[in-house]
């Protein structure tokens, strides 16, 4: 096991996180004068590592810092505004922000905000194949348990265990983000939405869109499925109900 394994697979893991949140949010209230000049702010599980990565060779770029201090906070347009300032990045990449895209808007102004688009029944499957795979790995998976549990009624790593009714409302739940989170998107008029299959094909266009140069695609990191996660929408939604909604938000399946 990798050193990153025996820590977050131990019992400690928790409560060394609370430090380390407890130290960041003192760090935060220091005064700081900077601001974060581009965000990535679409879900978990759409290419924000490797968006990340890619602008990490040459600048500033993090991908989800901070992140089990700002989960707790993530609808606070104050603090939101506090963290901006603080980090002071070229690029941030996290998918905490995807429900908070209005508040993040409230909070740093006209800056630039790519969003990267996947399809909604590939994007949930991902997101519940990668939660069941840290089931065991991980002894308290935090995004799991602040940001997924609350949004489906039930916790997302258990999807496997969970009978037919609880599973289509999961799945209908992740569907409702998932279409709330491109809405927002695409109204605002500062975000660029690319589809993540396209990504390196209009990389040119979100260099331009952020005033940064991206590094050699071929040396950025991209995180793949460890496995194979037996899913299929379909079999949980009646996706013929949402064609409509989708098409409002500006999607077709």
């Amino acid at each position: 096991m990798s050193w990153r394994g025996r820590i977050t697979g131990g019992p400690l893991y928790l409560p060394a996180s609370h430090a380390r949140a407890l130290a960041q949010r003192l760090w935060l209230r220091m005064p700081h004068s900077g601001g974060t000049r581009s965000y990535c702010v679409s879900p978990y599980k759409t290419g924000t590592t490797y968006l990340a990565s890619l602008f990490k060779q040459g600048h500033r770029a993090a991908h989800e810092p901070l992140h089990f201090v700002t989960l707790h906070r993530r609808d606070d347009v104050r603090f939101l505004a506090r963290r901006h300032r603080a980090l002071d990045l070229d690029l941030e990449c996290s998918g905490f922000l995807a429900l908070s895209q209005r508040e993040l808007r409230a909070a740093v102004g006209d800056v630039p905000f790519v969003y990267l688009n996947r399809d909604p029944r590939r994007w949930i499957r991902s997101v519940l194949g990668h939660f069941d795979m840290l089931r065991e790995a991980v002894s308290y998976n935090f995004v799991a348990r602040r940001f997924f549990d609350p949004l489906c009624g039930e916790h997302i790593d258990q999807f496997h265990r969970l009978d037919h009714q609880a599973r289509a409302r999961v799945s209908t739940r992740l569907l409702s983000m998932w279409t709330e989170c491109f809405r927002v998107a695409r109204a605002d008029p500062r975000t660029l939405v690319v589809r993540l299959e396209d990504l390196d094909d209009r990389l040119a266009e979100v260099e331009d869109h952020i005033g940064l140069r991206a590094g050699r695609p071929e040396r950025a990191r991209k995180r793949t499925a460890r496995r194979t996660f037996d899913f299929d929408l379909n079999d949980h939604v009646d996706l013929s109900e949402w064609r409509g909604p989708l098409e409002e938000a500006g999607y077709e399946l």
